[in-house]
């Protein structure tokens, strides 16, 4: 835990080749849409080295930071909506979206 919010482990290249195709982002919202909740916000910070962590919090108090670096803040805030939908087990690559969410 680092500030009080829960760290979600992000595995090192992430948003690599085989998932570039998917927006987290996108799916994380078109969620809490769904839901009639607050949209996320993130939080970027960045490193010495260039490298990029991002938070991305919901007005329920609940927050999630990336633990790996990210090379840009696009890729970090990718890897935050991912780590949420992991811990939720809201599918991201299901072409039928309507499909996903009526099952949560």
């Amino acid at each position: 835990e680092t500030d009080g919010y829960p760290q979600e482990k992000t595995p090192k290249g992430a948003a690599a080749a085989d998932n570039a195709d998917i927006n987290y982002k996108d799916t994380l919202q078109k969620h809490v849409q769904k839901q009639r909740l607050p949209p996320p916000t993130y939080q970027d910070s960045s490193t010495d080295e260039g490298s990029f962590f991002s938070t991305v919090s919901f007005k329920t108090a609940c927050a999630y930071q990336t633990v790996q670096p990210a090379n840009s803040k696009k890729e970090s805030e990718q890897n935050a909506a991912k780590s949420v939908l992991e811990k939720l087990k809201i599918p991201c690559n299901d072409s039928n979206y309507k499909g996903v969410l009526q099952q949560h």
